[in-house]
């Protein structure tokens, strides 16, 4: 675990953990987001999660490593890790919820806008077969439905397939932050 020094305002004086992860969210769209989580010595959330990216973006421009290490409690660390990791899952599971219904309107856009070209295509073609009479320019446009029909089909069963969401994480980064 890491132990970096910072100077700031959007917490008190103290040490901390933290604890980063990397969230992403896999659907019609991907999304992925650093996701930090700062606990105090009282086992709480330090600040909400929008200071808690702020803050992580100030250690990483502004920390300095301590002249002196420090000594951590291994039971706290354990049971404030454990803490976070709370956190970080309900968190995790509001940003799910959040997306799901983005990736629905996605979808649902996507397919109408399908449905549209492909209706489009087929009207084009169907006319096409009422001004003509010769066979073998009948076999072509069938076949060109056809291809448009396929085409179509494998575009909208992938979409389909994009409407259940997943969300997948994995830890960047965990320490004590010294806040002078």
């Amino acid at each position: 675990a890491y132990h970096i020094q910072l100077k700031t305002s959007l917490i008190e004086t103290g040490f901390y953990l933290f604890i980063v992860w990397r969230l992403n969210i896999i659907g019609a769209k991907n999304h992925s987001t650093l996701e930090t989580v700062i606990i105090n010595v009282d086992m709480v959330e330090a600040c909400s999660r929008f200071d808690a990216e702020a803050i992580l973006g100030e250690m990483i421009e502004l920390a300095k490593n301590p002249s002196e290490e420090i000594e951590a409690d291994g039971d706290w660390l354990s049971l404030a890790f454990n803490k976070g990791q709370s956190i970080f899952m309900n968190r995790a599971d509001k940003v799910l919820q959040e997306n799901k219904q983005r990736n629905e309107n996605f979808i649902n856009i996507r397919l109408r806008s399908l449905e549209l070209s492909y209706n489009k295509g087929k009207n084009w073609v169907n006319d096409q077969l009422d001004k003509t009479d010769k066979d073998f320019r009948i076999k072509m446009l069938h076949a060109q439905l056809e291809k448009k029909t396929n085409i179509f089909e494998e575009k909208r069963l992938k979409l389909e397939s994009k409407r259940t969401i997943q969300k997948n994480h994995s830890i960047v980064s965990a320490g004590i932050l010294e806040v002078e």
